[in-house]
Order: C-alpha cells, then structure tokens, then sequence
C-alpha cells in the first residue's frame, strides 16, 4: 500500500489520521457522482465537532477556518505488476465479459447517474426511508435488505457500471494526485485556487477496511454502491486475478479533497434550471465562469483538463469576491485525463488570449483532445453531448446540438468571458489590498509569533510556511534533504574534424537538493 502526503493545512495529526478523524465524526457520506472510471463521494462532518476539524482552509472568505467537508473520489486500479495501454484494454474486455456470462447481479437498487443529495437538503443526505430522490432511477425489482443479493430481477447498478473499467496502474492514479496538486500549488498565489487541495491519498490492495470504514457512516443508497465494490473484489477481481495466473492485482485508490459547502456541480444546475429553481441568465453566467476556468488552467498550469464534461465543474452561486459585483465561484476537479499542454500550442492560446479572442483559446484546448498532442482519435470530438457545451456547439440544457456558431454569438461569448475576467481582476486586486493591510496590522500576532495572514501574492518561501511547520504538512512536497553525491564528469579532449577522445574520467562531491 502506497501513501502520499498532502492537503492544505493539516493540524496535530499526520494525514492518515486526520482522514480518520473525519471520516469516524462524520455525519454523513453520500454519494454525489460518477465521472468515468470513478465515482465521488461528500463527507460532511458533525457540526458538533466542527471546531476540531484537521484541515483548516486557506481562503479569503473563510481564511483558516475548519473545513467541515471533504470530496472523496474512488477508483479501481492496477497494482504491482506495470501493465501497457493494451493489456488495459484486455483486462477490462475481460472483466465485462465475465461480469455478463456469470451474471453479476447489483446488491442494492438501480442507482443514479446524478447526486443523491435529498432536495432541499442542507448536507444533502440520503433520504431516512431509502427512497430516491428527485433524478434517481429508483429500485428496479429490488427490494432485498442491506448486503443482500438482490432478487432476481435486478440490475447491476448504473453508477458502478462506470467502475467496471480499471482506471490503470497505480502509478497513474499517483500521477494524477501530483498534477492535482501541483494545479493547486500554482493557482493559490491569491488564494484562489482552480481545485481543491489533495489531502489524503492512499491505493488499498483489498477494498474491505477502506469500504467498511466509509459504510459506517453512509446513508442507504450509497451503502448500495459501497457493497457493489465489495461485490466486485471478491466476486469478479478475486477471479480474474485467478485467471491470469496472479499476474495482476487489484486495488482501489483513495483521494480526499478539501471542500465547503454550498457547492454543487455544473450538471445539477442544468437539473434545476429546467425545473424553474436557477434562471437560465445565472446558469449561462456559471458556463462562461467554466470556460474561463479551462483557459486559466492552461495559462497558470500549462495542462489540459482533459475531460470536461459539466459533472466535474463545481459551482457555489453564493460565494463572493471572486468577481466584482457579482456572486459564484467555479472549482474544478477529476484531473485523470490531465495532461502538459506542448508548448507551441501554449504560445498559441496565449496569443489568442492577448487579443481577447477567448473562443479561439478554447477551439485550441480542444482540438488537443486529451494527451495533450491533438491525436487522431479525439475523444472529446467523439461525444459532442459532454464536451462540446465549452465550444457552445451543444447545447446541455436543451440537448440539441449546435451546427455552428454566428460570429457575432462568437462576439457575445467572447463579451462575456472578457467581461468575467475584468471583474475577477478588480476582486484580486481587492483581496490583495485587504490581505497585506491586514499582514501589517497582525504582524507577528500568532499563537507562536508568526504572521496571522500573508502578504499577496505568496511567494514559494510563504507557501512552505503556510502549509509547513511544527504541526502543519505542506501539501505533496516531500522534505528536502542535503546529500552528497558523487558526479561523474567525463573528460574529452576535441582533435580535429570534431571528433572525441576519451582521456579520463574524474569525480567531484556536489552537495544537492534531493525532493
């Protein structure tokens, strides 16, 4: 099992502990969503216990307050063994093929392809008798208890469906915390980052404690997808692992992010906006608030999103001082398909960007598809429904497609992104001023002497400070160390026509900084 250290600010306890403090006072676990190959789960924990949260926020309409909720996101991987994009594909062939011929059968009801969250539900919990709420399938011919089989007509569920498939190799999964972290550590220069801070992250070899722990705190229906994960380790994994001579083995990775509520995603707006709850000028405002997100990860970061389909842009309409005058705030999340955007097309995006040409920037950013290299197959070409909401060729709330865009809607678009940007330059600028007037008037205040709040924008010497001490982890950097090593020099003497002799080969010690 593999740990990686990271969040915010984490407080007395290592990060193992602080997830296990949260999750053993939580006061409820539901599930939010599924995204591909992943499904995502919020935790809120007990207001009772809300002072002594682990995690502390670093943002400035709530700086350094305890952070209440966190976003939990599940998925199968591959551990040990390395295994290439082919052997991917057969493994999973394979896993769906002995999921139909044996019959594997949902434990739970038919479940939903939105949130669970109880309409009108402050914390969004499940509802008490197990019924669905709005927007969910309901039972299909399952009326079986908690951990039962579920009677014969049943489904497998929708939701795990998207987690037949194996997201690959462990190393993957660590490689998207890693950029999820390192978008985070870019874009918190003023406090306001594109996507939460990773807190937690861990890869289980067996779904059993991990799962258990989560179910203790769950509601009906999410206990549901709980146990069908369960179902599929020891009834379909357990097996292929026997088929392939023990070759693979099977895990699940864990990532915890910080979060706070009032937010809900991008999807669900389009669900309220058609039942008359959200206007359609605000819910068109909070798209254009998501473009401009996409095209500021890819000018701060330098990576693609790479799958930004509504369900993982995270919109809170009540948040102020992101935007000058007006209310919302637009995180992103599920960097799976992240990629380094090459830096020719960089160049190009922030040429198109310069000349307020915003619909260009993000023609480019799709046109890349997903690895970052504009492939031949591009799979957010490839389904219109979920992506092409970004280039106003689809339209989600209505469901039709778009043949082509007027140059004046291109203008009106362009419009509203500048104008999104105007306003969030004026409400930086605000927080600028208020954070260094107030550096000066708590300087040296602290518990221990230290600054009570940073200057604007932090530097990477404050950002240690902030997320490193005696009792805070500074999030995914492992702590430096001095070591000697050895360099090998070679020593060649030029003769003419350019060719190399070697002479000698000679050490030096050079002290280093090893991450």
């Amino acid at each position: 099992m593999k740990i990686q250290r990271g969040g915010i600010i984490i407080k007395d306890k290592s990060p193992e502990e602080a997830f296990d403090f949260f999750i053993q006072n939580s006061r409820r676990i539901t599930f939010m969503h599924s995204t591909g190959k992943s499904i995502i789960l919020r935790c809120h924990l007990d207001p009772q216990v809300k002072k002594d949260s682990p995690y502390l926020m670093l943002r400035p309409e709530d700086y350094k307050s305890p952070i209440d909720t966190i976003l939990i996101k599940l998925c199968f991987v591959i551990s040990g063994s390395t295994i290439n994009l082919r052997q991917l594909i057969t493994l999973n062939e394979m896993i769906q093929n002995y999921i139909k011929l044996n019959n594997i059968r949902s434990q739970g009801s038919e479940g939903s392809q939105g949130s669970e969250d109880s309409e009108g539900s402050e914390y969004g919990e499940d509802s008490e008798d197990g019924e669905g709420s709005e927007g969910s399938e309901g039972s299909e011919g399952s009326e079986g208890s908690e951990g039962s089989e579920g009677s014969e007509g049943s489904k497998p569920s929708s939701i795990i469906k998207n987690m037949y498939s194996l997201t690959g190799h462990e190393s993957a999964f660590i490689n998207e915390v890693k950029i999820q972290r390192d978008i985070f550590l870019k874009t918190s220069d003023y406090l306001d980052p594109i996507c939460p801070a990773p807190i937690y992250e861990k890869v289980y070899n067996t779904s059993e404690s991990i799962i258990n722990k989560l179910e203790q705190k769950s509601g009906q229906k999410t206990r549901y997808i709980l146990n069908e994960i369960k179902l599929l380790f020891s009834n379909v994994f357990e097996k292929i692992k026997g088929m392939t001579g023990s070759k693979y083995n099977f895990g699940i990775g864990i990532l915890a992010m910080e979060f706070s509520d009032g937010y809900d995603d991008l999807f669900y707006l389009y669900e309220k906006t058609e039942r008359k709850q959200l206007r359609e000028d605000e819910l068109r405002k909070y798209e254009s608030m998501s473009r401009l997100k996409i095209i500021e990860l890819a000018l701060k970061t330098g990576y693609i999103h790479g799958d930004y389909q509504s369900a993982n842009f995270m919109i809170n309409p009540y948040l102020t001082g992101y935007y000058e005058g007006i209310n919302g705030r637009v995180m992103m999340i599920d960097f799976g398909f992240s990629n380094k955007i090459p830096q020719d097309k960089l160049n190009q995006i922030r040429q198109a960007y310069e000349k307020k040409k915003y619909m260009d920037c993000l023609n480019i950013i799709h046109d890349l598809g997903r690895f970052g290299s504009g492939e031949a197959r591009n799979t957010l070409k490839e389904y219109p429904e979920y992506y092409n909401w970004v280039l106003h060729l689809y339209d989600n709330l209505k469901n039709i497609k778009i043949k082509n865009n007027s140059q004046q809607k291109i203008n009106e678009l362009n419009q509203q992104i500048g104008f999104l940007i105007d306003l969030e330059q004026v409400a930086t600028e605000k927080r600028i001023a208020e954070f260094n007037e107030n550096h000066k008037r708590f300087k040296g205040q602290g518990e221990n002497g230290e600054d009570i709040y940073p200057e604007l924008p932090l530097t990477e010497k404050v950002k240690e400070i902030l997320f490193k001490g005696s009792n805070i982890i500074f999030g995914g950097v492992k702590k430096m160390k001095s070591k000697k090593w050895r360099t090998k020099i070679n020593i060649y003497k030029t003769h003419k026509g350019g060719k190399k002799k070697y002479l000698k080969r000679k050490y030096r010690n050079k002290t280093v900084k090893k991450i």
